[in-house]
This record gives C-alpha cells, sequence and structure tokens, in this order.
C-alpha cells in the first residue's frame, strides 16, 4: 500500500507502469517470466520489458528506486541522451520545436546534473561550464555501461518493424553509422 502523502524523488518512466500494475495484481515477476516465456491462455509469449516494478519503492519497502537509467531517442531512432541517476549527458542537441527542429552533435557529449540544473540552463549560461564539464568526465564509463547492457538485450529480443518512432531504427542508425556515444 502507498501512504497518502508519500512523496518520493527517484527516476520513474511510464514504461515502469506494465510491471508495477502487474505486481499490484500478484505478478510482481512478470518482467522474468516474459522473458522465459510467459504462457496466457493458448499462446506463449516472449519478450523483454524495459520497466521496472516500481511497487516496492513507491510503497517503502525500499528507499532506492530500482531505475537508474533513461535513454532519450529522436524519431529517426538516434540516441540523443541517456540519464544515470542524477545525471543526464546530451550526445546530440535538438534545436527548435518539435515540427522544425534540428539535431546536432557536440563534440563532447554534454554533461547536466538534473538536481543542481533542472531547466538544462547551465550548458548556455556558465561561463564555467566547460571546467565543470571536465571534472565530470568520469561519467562517460557508467553511461557507456548502461548504453551497452541496453543494447544487448537486443540480441535475445530484436526490435520489430514499426514506424519511425519505433526503437528498430537504433539498430539501423547504429550498424549504418556505429554508435555516435563518445565521438
Amino acid at each position: 500500500m502507498i501512504e497518502p502523502g508519500t512523496r518520493i524523488n527517484g527516476i520513474g518512466s511510464h514504461e515502469d507502469m506494465l510491471p508495477t500494475i502487474m505486481a499490484a495484481v500478484g505478478q510482481p515477476d512478470i518482467k522474468d517470466r516474459l522473458t522465459a516465456g510467459y504462457a496466457a491462455g493458448d499462446t506463449t509469449f516472449r519478450a523483454h520489458l524495459d520497466g521496472y516494478n516500481m511497487m516496492p519503492y513507491w510503497s517503502g519497502q525500499t528507499d532506492q528506486s530500482p531505475r537508474d537509467e533513461i535513454f532519450y531517442f529522436d524519431q529517426g531512432g538516434n540516441l540523443n541522451a541517456v540519464r544515470y541517476r542524477n545525471w543526464k549527458l546530451h550526445f546530440a542537441l535538438i534545436q527548435g520545436n518539435i515540427t522544425d527542429a534540428y539535431r546536432t552533435t557536440p563534440a563532447w557529449p554534454r554533461i547536466v546534473n538534473l538536481r543542481a540544473d533542472p531547466f538544462e540552463k547551465a550548458m548556455n549560461e556558465s561561463s564555467m561550464y566547460m571546467r565543470w564539464m571536465a571534472d565530470n568526465m568520469w561519467l562517460f564509463v557508467p553511461a557507456q555501461d548502461y548504453i551497452g547492457q541496453f543494447l544487448s538485450t537486443f540480441q535475445d529480443f530484436p526490435p520489430r518493424r514499426g514506424s519511425s518512432l519505433s526503437v528498430d531504427q537504433v539498430l539501423r542508425v547504429i550498424s549504418e553509422q556505429g554508435p555516435t556515444v563518445g565521438r
């Protein structure tokens, strides 16, 4: 049960809703079951869910969200950023509004601490940003690890062909251009 007035501040995503709702109705291990092959009626479903069961976190059984990362893709399947805990690394920046935006790729990923800079303005407004960014380049290592873990799930669970907004475009872009992380 989630107590009224509970406040939490960890990372969550809409991807977490299915595993969390399934846990709430008595299936806390649905992610593992689907990975192995889950029989429902006459059909066996085998799929990889990127979501996490948030119920232990939301109900206060643990103080830490199970999610440490979020991946940000554009409509063309490009990995533009990754969030790791309070940190976000931008591999590309989108300039303009959603209807006419264009993508720029900086020489080095831009680093943001979302707790200190929730509106992501320091990279454009602070003369000390470059020094601060150099001090925090250690983040490239855990970010590459999370990206590698994410991409490894495609080996057993390749993306399905879909629209331009689907993750199968990620593999197409990577196979054509190679990964752009840290370039």
